[in-house]
């Protein structure tokens, strides 16, 4: 996604449109599930679901950038790792 949204952000605007949409709908999705959890008790409730999940998907698509640009596939892992560690930490009730 990130790479049709860096392509299309000055030259397609439709296209960035729909890459827009794609971003919300992935941030949506992760927020949604924080919020059942919170209401089931399973997470904790001083976790903002839009802040963690902003930072979910900059992790990822951050991640995927660094590790394709350098072609470190490590800088991939390190991101995922702190995905994990921030879900395992922030989550967890």
């Amino acid at each position: 996604m990130m790479n049709t949204a860096v392509e299309a952000d000055d030259t397609h605007p439709l296209l960035k449109e729909r890459a827009a949409k794609g971003f919300k709908a992935w941030k949506k999705k992760v927020e949604s599930i924080i919020e059942r959890g919170i209401e089931k008790k399973e997470i904790k409730e001083t976790v903002d679901p839009e802040k963690f999940a902003t930072a979910y998907i900059a992790l990822i698509e951050g991640g995927i950038l660094l590790s394709r640009v350098t072609g470190n596939v490590n800088m991939l892992y390190t991101c995922l790792d702190r995905v994990e560690a921030m879900t395992r930490e922030e989550l967890k009730q």
